[in-house]
């Protein structure tokens, strides 16, 4: 009977393990798209992609295409069942669906329309985009 009770003390006793945050808890926090990979071309242009998903289900967007300035784009976004949706301010949806991978410091989507994998890492976006870029 002791080594029953033993046996079950061992099970129970030991500290629980913190259950890992869905990814809805992970995507939460600011990033910058690091690179892209796709069939289609981008029309030679560099873009600069910083993105902020906020508690709430809010986002907001800050791009820059070639050597232009940044605008910011602000809306909602959902997480269900790893597939990420948005729809802009304006009402308009995003472009696509995106399969979600999310480790500590990186953010991979990946568009359900030709695929286009988009790779992100986390930082922080800097106070001077947040504060001159040009809201759409």
């Amino acid at each position: 009977m002791l080594i029953a009770a033993a046996a079950v003390c061992a099970v129970s006793c030991k500290d629980p393990v913190p259950p890992e945050p869905d990814l809805s808890e992970k995507i939460i926090g600011e990033w910058q798209l690091k690179s892209i990979a796709t069939k289609a071309t981008l029309g030679g242009q560099t873009v600069e992609v910083y993105l902020s998903f906020e508690t709430g289900g809010t986002f907001t967007l800050y791009q820059m295409l070639g050597q232009g300035r940044y605008h910011s784009y602000k809306g909602n976004w959902a997480l269900a069942d790893g597939i990420l949706t948005g729809t802009y301010s304006t009402g308009k949806a995003w472009g696509s669906t995106y399969t979600v991978d999310i480790t500590d410091s990186t953010l991979t989507l990946t568009s359900s329309i030709g695929g286009e994998v988009d790779t992100y890492a986390k930082t922080t976006i800097p106070e001077n985009i947040k504060k001159e870029a040009y809201a759409k």
